[in-house]
Parts: C-alpha cells; sequence; structure tokens
C-alpha cells in the first residue's frame, strides 16, 4: 500500500488513486500550503494561488471557462505530492507516471478536457506566469539566455497572498468557473437550438 492521508481525512492511493478519493477541499488545501519554486521565493508564493492566476489568465487570453477550470486543476496532484523540483521530476524514474495517475483521475473527477487539447494554452499560460513570478519573487534576470524562450512576463507586479487566502481564492475561483461552465454550456445549447 502507498497512500497518503489527507487534511479532510480521506486516504488517497497514490499508485491506484480513485476519484471517491479526491477532494476539492483537500487539493484547494494541499495547494494552498506549497510554497513555489521549492520555496526559494523572496515570500511565500503558495501553488495554489498560481494556479488561480492561470486560470484566470487563460480566461483573458480564450474566453473559455473551461480551459480556465483545466488551468485552475493544472497543478492539483501537487496536492498530494511532495514538492519536487520540475529539472529534478524530470530524472526520477516512475514520479511522472504517479503524478499523471492522480492527474487522470481528477481530469475525470472534475469533467475536465483532456490534457492533448489544453496543454499547449496552459503551457502558455504557465510560462507566462513563471517568467513574472521568477521576476517578482526571485529577482531573474530576464535577459540572461536561459530567460529567452519564456513569453514576456505579465506587466502586473505579483504580491503573494498569505495561505488561507490564496486557499479560500482558489475555492472561490471553482465555483466561479463553475457558474461560468454553466452560462457557457446555456449560450451554446441555445445557439444549437437557434440553428
Amino acid at each position: 500500500m502507498c497512500f497518503i492521508k489527507t487534511y479532510s481525512g480521506l486516504q488517497v492511493e497514490l499508485l491506484e488513486p480513485r476519484a471517491d478519493q479526491i477532494e476539492l477541499e483537500d487539493i484547494a488545501h494541499g495547494l494552498a500550503m506549497k510554497c513555489r519554486f521549492s520555496g526559494q521565493t523572496n515570500q511565500f508564493y503558495s501553488v495554489a494561488e498560481h494556479s488561480v492566476r492561470v486560470a484566470y489568465l487563460l480566461l483573458e487570453m480564450y474566453q473559455n471557462p473551461l480551459l480556465a477550470m483545466a488551468g485552475l486543476m493544472h497543478d492539483a496532484a501537487e496536492a498530494y505530492l511532495p514538492d519536487i523540483a520540475t529539472p529534478l521530476k524530470r530524472i526520477i524514474q516512475g514520479f511522472h507516471v504517479i503524478e499523471e495517475g492522480l492527474m487522470q483521475v481528477i481530469t475525470l473527477k472534475f469533467k475536465l478536457p483532456p490534457p492533448v487539447i489544453t496543454q499547449f494554452k496552459i503551457k502558455l499560460a504557465d510560462r507566462t506566469l513563471l517568467v513574472t513570478e521568477g521576476r517578482d519573487l526571485m529577482a531573474w534576470d530576464l535577459s540572461e539566455a536561459w530567460c529567452q524562450d519564456f513569453p514576456p512576463p505579465m506587466k502586473i507586479e505579483i504580491r503573494p497572498l498569505p495561505w488561507a487566502d490564496a486557499k479560500a481564492i482558489f475555492l472561490k475561483t471553482y465555483l466561479d468557473l463553475q457558474a461560468r461552465i454553466r452560462a457557457y454550456d446555456a449560450e451554446a445549447n441555445e445557439l444549437e437550438q437557434v440553428a
């Protein structure tokens, strides 16, 4: 058995996760308690806040609430896994399989579009946030050669929220996007009936 106990008291089997083991509250809590960049920022900045920013950037870019919801949840597996820096994740055998298994269950549980449809757009928003976060929270020198492959940073300056506020905003964003998805679907159905 390879499992963890969650904030809500559920037990998540990491090698064989099931939808009934996944709860929004646990995702919001776990991501809000986890700092981006392995904690190497100049102040605490949660994965939950990052995810909210990705979601609203996608909504601004594409006006598609379902895509924005996929953006909100793009790091949801991290709520159940240890914080491992992305370069290290790439070389740890088996870690990607566990993370992907969790994301498949999360995708089904929350009725998200398959990653093959959303990954390019989410990656663009994620990388835009990454370079903005690096500039504002880690004093990256964006003129360095390794930064040239990133999209330009956002014009806004990131001022991180406390973890509890990030958790609350993550949950509020989920509800906001659910309402937008329902409205989006209703509008699409009306257009179908007119056509």
